[in-house]
């Protein structure tokens, strides 16, 4: 049995290894290769031209299946930026991080954050919200998923996190205000943000605490 599960394993492999090696020196075969890789999901530029790398030496057709890609909008950095940050934000995570983690996947500074920009241009969600909204004590709105403004999304992930604190019996206390502030951080907020949640959270704790 054992020997069976190797074997299989080792045809697994070569095979596996067959499709890395396969080359295709014909343009139309790369074109769909690259539309097989599209069609599971979106696709940085950069990861497209790593994939057709690996499949041929010719860099002109690389770049030629590219801007096939890019003039039939297969392919697109800024709708890939778009979608990234509609996700990510949906993650309460801050802009500066989602625009750090666009660019260590090839994306363009500029690019991501002129897409970022043109997407918050399309949103138009009221981001005035007074404390009744941060402590969930107005259960009516149905935008709240939606927000971009980063104090109100800050300010919601210290709220859940000062629930379940007190949910477990604990006082709120210097432990807790850390845990905040390391959990902003970790998001991508600022310093400044992080001090904005933690005293707002405080003040307002002294004020709703019994309604939490």
């Amino acid at each position: 049995m054992k020997w069976q599960y190797q074997k299989q394993t080792s045809c697994e492999n070569n095979r596996s290894n067959e499709r890395k090696a396969e080359v295709f020196d014909d343009i139309e075969k790369l074109k769909d290769f690259a539309l097989r890789k599209l069609s599971f999901r979106m696709r940085t530029e950069l990861e497209i031209r790593n994939f057709l790398e690996e499949k041929t030496s010719s860099s002109k057709d690389v770049e030629a299946v590219i801007e096939f890609l890019k003039e039939y909008e297969f392919l697109s950095d800024k709708k890939y930026s778009i979608e990234y940050y509609r996700y990510h934000k949906l993650k309460d995570k801050a802009d500066t991080r989602i625009i750090r983690e666009l660019y260590t996947k090839g994306i363009d500074k500029t690019v991501a954050e002129e897409a970022i920009k043109s997407f918050k241009e399309e949103v138009s969600f009221d981001n005035n919200m007074g404390d009744e909204y941060v402590f969930g004590l107005d259960n009516t709105r149905d935008d709240e998923k939606y927000t971009l403004d980063e104090k109100t999304l800050a300010l919601r992930v210290g709220e859940k996190i000062l629930k379940n604190h007190l949910l477990q019996g604990k006082e709120a206390d210097g432990k807790l205000w850390a845990k905040v502030g390391r959990r902003l951080a970790g998001l991508g907020y600022s310093s400044n943000i992080c001090y904005f949640v933690i005293g707002k959270l405080k003040n307002l704790w002294k004020e709703y605490g019994d309604e939490i």
